[in-house]
């Protein structure tokens, strides 16, 4: 009787090394394409809530006849001061009962960052409001000297010209900007545009604040070329449209995103358009509403 003896052959050590070298090669090219369609679709959806935030606004608009204030202070609007115009929003977007929170909360207290009395609005989370390239939008943070209290955040600004105090913008300190006031044209205006909230998540909540300058500058509203004196620790000058790091406060001094090469914004005629950060000038030319600038749009 012949007996046959049957032995399984192993991988050699070269073999599994080949192996191993093959699949690091396929994910090294992987993973950059996973990203790269990660962050398309985080711009598609970015793209999306200016949209949706334009629409919102051209409705508020024919309702009131001109936009929200950009910032609302006590002396023109004592019932919501300090409310940002994405606030005076909550109706075209369909947060009815948020309203009538916001509106109740301010009937008992005109100061929504205090710890006595916090408005329930404060701490939530509008996914509109928020670019979801920026993890730190999704949820709501508590704030070092804000004892007890939480805020919602947003990536979205409004555009008051070339500085908040020069008020040649849409959005700024007290204004109502209608449409007939933009006369450079709609489509020739930016009237919002993307900056992630700053390193200490001080600047950049959605519901209400007081800014770097105490009139809203980097919580609700924002300039073209903002002069940085007014930041703690920040050298002196103007701040400009570049490329910015979540962890560098300096940053939230000017326009930028979480998208490679540029930002999203927000045009007058409620438009949507990515701005490389080499047109620096151009953009300073489209923040004005009458600054009659010849500028064409890419």
């Amino acid at each position: 009787m012949v007996r046959f003896s049957h032995c399984r052959r192993g991988m050699t050590l070269i073999e599994v090394l080949v192996v191993v070298s093959v699949i690091s090669v396929l994910l090294s090219l992987l993973i950059p394409a996973v990203q790269r369609v990660r962050a398309a679709a985080n711009r598609l959806s970015c793209s999306n809530n200016l949209k949706q935030i334009g629409l919102a606004l051209h409705s508020r608009h024919d309702s009131h006849e001109s936009f929200p204030n950009g910032q609302h202070s006590w002396r023109s609007t004592p019932r919501y001061w300090k409310m940002s115009w994405r606030g005076d929003l909550l109706p075209e977007l369909e947060q009815a009962q948020l309203w009538q929170q916001v509106a109740e909360d301010y009937a008992r207290q005109s100061n929504p960052i205090s710890t006595t009395q916090p408005h329930r609005a404060m701490p939530f989370v509008l996914p509109i409001f928020g670019c979801p390239s920026d993890p730190r939008v999704r949820r709501a943070h508590s704030v070092v000297g804000f004892l007890g209290l939480q805020f919602g955040l947003s990536s979205y600004l409004g555009v008051s010209g070339a500085n908040a105090r020069a008020a040649d913008g849409t959005f700024f300190f007290d204004s109502q900007v209608r449409l007939t006031d933009i006369t450079d044209g709609t489509s020739n205006t930016l009237i919002v545009g993307e900056r992630p909230p700053s390193s200490d998540l001080r600047l950049g909540w959605w519901y209400a604040g007081i800014g770097f300058d105490g009139r809203g500058s980097g919580d609700s509203i924002l300039g073209a070329a903002e002069n940085t004196s007014s930041l703690r620790s920040c050298p002196p000058g103007k701040a400009v449209f570049r490329a910015g790091k979540f962890d560098d406060y300096c940053d939230a001094a000017h326009f930028w995103s979480p998208h490679p090469n540029g930002a999203m914004f927000l045009r007058g005629d409620g438009s949507v358009t990515f701005l490389p950060y080499s047109a620096t000038a151009m953009l300073l030319a489209l923040s004005t509403r009458a600054g009659s600038e010849v500028v064409e749009m890419p």
